[in-house]
């Protein structure tokens, strides 16, 4: 027995030694050349033209969307310079000439031009009004499509809640036109409220709605909620679409009720998306619906905002200038606005813009 296992231990060491041997001996190809019976290799696309070849048929839809970025955001932005330049349309009509041009018409004023903005009292008046409307729009405005979406959430009946949504949508697809007409006949003086008013009350005077100023921001928000609740509460329904009825389920087996599911389960489903559109939100506080505003507004309740300004004095009153220097102290504090906004949700969320 000791010399079968000596003999096969000797066997095992030769074995190992020679296949040591041989493995040293085997040289390394560096270059590798395939052998030019066998298959052709394929070129290599450029990595954008792949990812043209891949998701070029999006982009191409995109292209539209693209082009009206491009023709009505981008392509003005060199008329920013006359925030900085005297110039009057009536003495030089060549807008594109008056961009390079400097002389006795159309000459350097440096920042005056957003100095005199402060000193005058009804540019302040006009941001005062922007930033009411639109600091009320965000207590109430924005918090309205997230209700009616977790409302709509709750709903176990899938023909009502198809109904619901369907007439909660249908008023973002009339025009700003039709819905000013549409007001006008129910808030003038000889308007359906009125005549409603009357009709229970004999006595009752008929007033003109839209002619008091105090009803102006109620009607403002009244309009604009009716009109964007339906449509706004889309992306939040399609993120509630996706949560996992697993975790109601849960939720449900540890003795929560439903108010308690939303707390715990819905609300933190929505809360990245809240997160963004309220960024996006913030660029536009200092911004306003400038067709409902210059609707609404009339001789006897003239409400001014930053956009009505703009079109007043700068296709109305030839104040290009003026017009231009509002515009560029709104875009600046936008900007502010919403890197501040973004800042802020990455450092209390996480979920930011970029």
């Amino acid at each position: 027995m000791e010399l079968n296992n000596n003999t096969t231990e000797n066997i095992i060491e030769e074995t190992v030694d020679t296949s040591i041997e041989s493995a040293t001996d085997i040289s390394v190809v560096d270059d590798f050349k395939p052998i030019s019976d066998g298959p052709v290799e394929k070129k290599r696309l450029h990595p954008f033209v792949y990812f043209l070849q891949q998701h070029g048929v999006f982009y191409l839809f995109m292209l539209p969307a693209l082009l009206a970025v491009f023709v009505f955001s981008y392509l003005p932005l060199p008329g920013l310079i006359f925030a900085f330049k005297e110039y009057s349309m009536g003495d030089n009509p060549n807008f594109l000439m008056a961009l390079f041009q400097n002389d006795k018409t159309v000459y350097w004023v440096g920042l005056e031009k957003i100095r005199e903005l402060f000193a005058n009292p009804t540019v302040v008046e006009a941001i005062l009004n922007t930033l009411v409307i639109n600091g009320l729009s965000l207590l109430i405005e924005f918090p309205m499509p997230i209700i009616l979406a977790l409302l709509l959430n709750e709903v176990q009946s899938m023909w009502f809640k198809k109904v619901a949504q369907t007439i909660s949508y249908l008023p973002h697809f009339l025009s700003m036109a039709s819905v000013l007409v549409i007001v006008m006949k129910l808030f003038s003086k000889d308007g359906i409220i009125n005549d409603f008013m009357v009709m229970l009350d004999p006595s009752y005077v008929g007033t003109s709605i839209l002619a008091d100023e105090t009803m102006f921001i109620p009607n403002y928000m009244m309009i604009t909620v009716w009109k964007g609740v339906g449509w706004g509460s889309i992306i939040y329904l399609a993120t509630l679409s996706g949560v996992s009825a697993s975790l109601y389920e849960a939720a449900a087996i540890d003795g929560a009720n439903k108010f308690q599911q939303m707390l715990h389960v819905t609300l933190p489903a929505l809360a990245s998306t809240i997160s963004l559109l309220l960024i996006l939100k913030m660029g536009s506080l200092l911004g306003s619906n400038f067709e409902l505003v210059q609707g609404l507004s009339n001789p006897a309740n003239p409400y001014m905002v930053i956009s009505t300004y703009v079109y007043n004095q700068g296709l109305q009153g030839d104040n290009v200038p003026g017009a231009t220097a509002v515009g560029f102290v709104q875009g600046i504090v936008s900007l502010i606005l919403v890197s501040a906004a973004n800042k802020f949700s990455k450092w209390l969320s996480g979920t930011a813009i970029w």
